[in-house]
């Protein structure tokens, strides 16, 4: 989907933007999992957070770019393939965290379509199922098993209600492939990079990876124009300081890039790190003073279980 622009053309774009469309369509040809173009940090010190506290860290990989839909959506396939609550379980089992929720659709995105035919495939399985039969085992879906049984009407307006929270998003175009995904859970965005067999970064990783050893403001090292393609200005949906409406897509900005080449680490949307409920980087509704590196308002959300539409994640190589 071509990105709505305003100030800003389609020059904005980095080179290797072409490349990172190509490659996040593509599934690898054995696991069906996205492929991630990375950068590699240095082993080393650096200054780490407002303090400058100096941390040594090994060299590890970060995600170039946020997760975006496409990649996320390969995640969501695989997970709802067969809707039934007890093939769901057996895969939630191997990605979920310990703590984490065991109803599907707390780890789809709600203005994903896939949501939707979730629902409906789950109802479709338990009609099937109870046929000749006394009926569906809830596997581990809970509540929402006896919902879908008992008012399988009521169960699918619930969820177009959800869905239609995000049309805005929708109608602004900024939910298509290239876009970072946001209206994930802590826990769902732990999930996926277990999935890839990848982790979260710890705030450390994530700090360097957007400061650089020297521990500076932004990412690159200034505030420049075409950092300015990173927020909106403020919490208002009219603001469109990056020439885009709300989120601008994964590969869109070349100049704000950290002293490693990771892009985005501040503004568009905020990410989690590995600590429940947490995250770092501002969004697109942060104003401009909110988006320096030092500023540690907002990092921490009310609680792993809950999601916003300007909160996403990127990943790291390791296991958690």
């Amino acid at each position: 989907m071509a990105a709505l622009k305003g100030e800003f053309d389609e020059s904005v774009r980095e080179p290797l933007a072409d490349k990172w469309e190509r490659l996040a369509k593509e599934a690898d040809a054995q696991s069906g999992r996205p492929r991630h173009l990375t950068v590699k940090v240095p082993a080393g010190p650096f200054k780490y957070g407002p303090e400058g506290v100096v941390v040594n860290l090994p060299e590890y990989e970060i995600d170039k770019y946020e997760v975006s839909n496409a990649q996320y959506r390969k995640f969501v396939k695989w997970l709802i393939q067969d809707p039934h609550p007890k093939a769901t379980s057996k895969k939630l089992a191997m990605v979920r965290h310990p703590d984490g929720p065991w109803a599907v659709k707390e780890y789809i995105p709600r203005y994903f379509p896939e949501l939707s035919e979730f629902a409906e495939g789950l109802i479709r399985s338990y009609r099937d199922r109870i046929q000749g039969e006394a009926g569906m085992d809830e596997g581990r879906e809970g509540k929402d098993a006896r919902w879908f049984q008992n008012d399988p009407k009521a169960y699918l307006e619930h969820i177009e209600r959800e869905r239609n929270r995000f049309r805005a998003l929708t109608d602004a175009g900024v939910t298509g492939d290239d876009y970072p995904v946001v209206d994930v859970t802590w826990y769902a965005a732990y999930a996926y990079a277990k999935w890839l067999g990848r982790k979260l970064p710890s705030a450390e990783q994530w700090d360097k990876a957007a400061r650089g050893a020297d521990g500076r403001d932004m990412p690159a090292g200034r505030w420049s124009s075409r950092d300015a393609a990173l927020y909106n200005g403020g919490n208002s949906y009219e603001f469109k300081e990056d020439g885009f409406p709300f989120l601008a897509p994964v590969a869109s900005m070349v100049e704000g890039a950290s002293p490693y080449g990771a892009q985005h680490m501040s503004g568009n949307a905020w990410e989690w790190i590995d600590k429940p409920g947490e995250c770092r980087g501002g969004s697109w509704r942060r104003c401009q003073g909110h988006l320096s590196l030092n500023c540690r308002d907002g990092e921490t959300r009310p609680g792993a279980e809950h999601r916003y539409e300007d909160s996403g994640f990127r990943t790291v190589s390791g296991t958690p």
